[in-house]
């Protein structure tokens, strides 16, 4: 009997998970999924008279179902474990620190990170401005 690795989110801040080795991986995959999301929300949302609570939050869900989704299958593929518990730990910890960083951006009248480059909690699917 082998020791199971476990299959989770990396620890680590924003920075230092964003900004780490995989920080090219994950501005491809933003600057990919964005204008995606942004058109989902626009035709299935606002073009169909919902609210964006409800509409960003239906996909915020399935964001986060798939998450575990894919995790579980990594762990079954890998002979690993995922732990449903750990993972809705880890979401809550990144969940509180984008609540503060939006905080930060809004009092300080940045529309994004400039400090760091990336760019995923105000992204331009959000503001009425940008079109797609």
């Amino acid at each position: 009997m082998h020791d199971l690795q476990k299959v989770e989110l990396p620890v680590g801040t924003h920075s230092e998970v964003l900004l780490g080795e995989h920080r090219e991986m994950i501005v491809a995959w933003d600057n990919i999924i964005s204008p995606g999301e942004r058109d989902i929300l626009t035709n299935f949302g606002l073009n169909q008279g919902k609210s964006m609570r409800d509409s960003v939050g239906a996909l915020a869900y399935a964001s986060v179902s798939r998450t575990a989704f894919k995790l579980a299958a990594v762990a079954e593929i890998e002979e690993g474990v995922f732990d449903p518990v750990e993972f809705g730990r880890r979401c809550e910890v990144i969940a509180r620190e984008q609540i503060e960083r939006h905080r930060a951006a809004i009092e300080n009248g940045a529309g994004d990170d400039t400090d760091d480059g990336v760019v995923l909690e105000r992204s331009a699917m959000f503001r009425p401005d940008v079109q797609s």
